[in-house]
């Protein structure tokens, strides 16, 4: 589920041999497992003494010229502190180094009455039995970054281009309904409750999974969504 997400963003930024990713030493082993796939270094900080969370301390002796990211995970709901780490990207004019959040076990955690994810160009969910918000399986992922959301779109659906769907092309003379457009490569991955709230549809599975978290929790997503996360 998150696992999924994180990967299918890993794909979807380019990521691959060459690149490094640092991530906190207390982590869902799927984290390194989906950066080992697509060929990436994974670089592991340790976390803080007093709360099991990375630090700017922790992340900073291991930034590298080949670093591209910086994936950070709230443990326990507790928040990074992640300010001082997008500063000190800042004043080494690395800015092109992501941050991403790891909000598996934090869904609507606020730091300063904010979301946290708010603070990140990018984070992933997970609703499998095991998290906060459950709808048996699925994941999703939030980013103002459009661009990389519809590469992620793409590569769960596979790679099929959905910004126009294919009974729309057909209706406007652009060809049959089973003519669709093709990117990258992709398989059929279900993110569900992103992909409905974005009337963008993938599996069967999926859709059930969706159906199951959007009921108990319409009202928090209504707040997520109102927060302007794409």
């Amino acid at each position: 589920a998150a696992t999924t997400a994180f990967w299918l963003l890993i794909r979807a930024l380019g990521l691959g041999e060459g690149d490094e990713v640092i991530v906190p030493n207390i982590h869902f082993h799927g984290v390194a497992s989906a950066l080992e796939i697509e060929g990436v270094t994974c670089r592991v900080c340790d976390v803080d003494a007093a709360a099991p969370v990375l630090t700017l301390d922790s992340v900073r002796e291991h930034i590298s010229e080949n670093t591209r990211a910086v994936v950070a995970l709230d443990y326990g709901g507790w928040p990074v502190d992640i300010a001082p780490v997008r500063e000190h990207l800042a004043s080494l004019g690395r800015e092109n180094i992501v941050l991403i959040l790891d909000a598996a076990n934090s869904p609507l955690t606020r730091v300063d009455g904010e979301y946290a994810a708010r603070q990140y160009d990018y984070a992933f969910y997970s609703f499998d039995m095991n998290k906060i918000i459950v709808t048996g399986e699925g994941g999703m992922l939030l980013s103002d970054d459009g661009d990389t959301v519809d590469r992620v779109r793409a590569f769960a659906c596979h790679g099929i281009d959905g910004s126009v769907t294919s009974f729309e092309r057909a209706r406007g003379g652009d060809g049959g309904w089973w003519e669709v457009p093709l990117g990258q490569p992709g398989l059929v991955v279900g993110i569900t409750l992103h992909q409905v709230l974005a009337q963008h549809t993938g599996g069967p599975l999926a859709e059930l999974h969706a159906a199951l978290g959007l009921h108990p929790v319409a009202d928090g997503y209504d707040d997520i969504e109102a927060e302007g996360g794409d």
